[in-house]
């Protein structure tokens, strides 16, 4: 019996250090991944089925010039446009098992003014399906939508321009000896 309770002895030990050498591994990873998700340029937030913001990293915070207590607790929707709250709402409401993303962009009111984000949301749910919160990556493409405006505004004035010059343009491609109609 003494020789028994030994070897337990033993064993607890041995699962404590065991133990204790995971929780210092996990510590590793959870700080590795703390300083992953802090560092990232990309603005990473989890919101519950409320809109209010459970966790934000750095980025997130930079965008709007404050720290991690003034955002948390937030209702994110109120960072945003007022026209495209609503945008970003049914984006959102369509999460389900079925459906476990989505991808929107709206207009944020960030510190440095207005500020297009593209947002990819994924549902989290619990093993009964029940959604439990959404965890978002979101993307500042402000330069992208003003080299967009910027294209389509100067595709207009080229139009214009041959209308008014009374030029047209027409395609030829040499190798199918193919040309279509001269477009005004």
């Amino acid at each position: 019996m003494f020789f028994f309770n030994i070897c337990v002895d033993i064993k607890s030990e041995k699962a404590i250090k065991i133990s204790n050498i995971n929780g210092v591994k996990m510590r590793k990873h959870i700080d590795t991944l703390k300083y992953f998700v802090d560092n990232h340029s990309d603005l990473i937030i989890i919101f519950d089925r409320n809109y209010k913001i459970l966790f934000l990293n750095e980025a997130y915070c930079q965008i709007f010039a404050k720290n991690y207590n003034e955002l948390k607790g937030k209702d994110f929707l109120s960072l945003m446009v007022e026209g495209d709250r609503e945008k970003a709402i049914n984006s959102i409401q369509k999460i389900d098992l079925n459906r476990n993303s989505t991808t929107h962009s709206e207009c944020i009111l960030s510190a440095d003014g207005i500020k297009w984000i593209e947002w990819k949301v994924k549902g989290r749910f619990s093993s009964n399906g029940k959604l439990l919160d959404y965890f978002s990556v979101g993307r500042d493409i402000t330069e992208l939508k003003q080299m967009q405006e910027e294209l389509e505004i100067n595709k207009s004035r080229h139009e214009t321009a041959e209308l008014i010059g009374g030029v047209g343009n027409w395609e030829y491609n040499i190798i199918t000896d193919f040309h279509s109609d001269l477009i005004f």
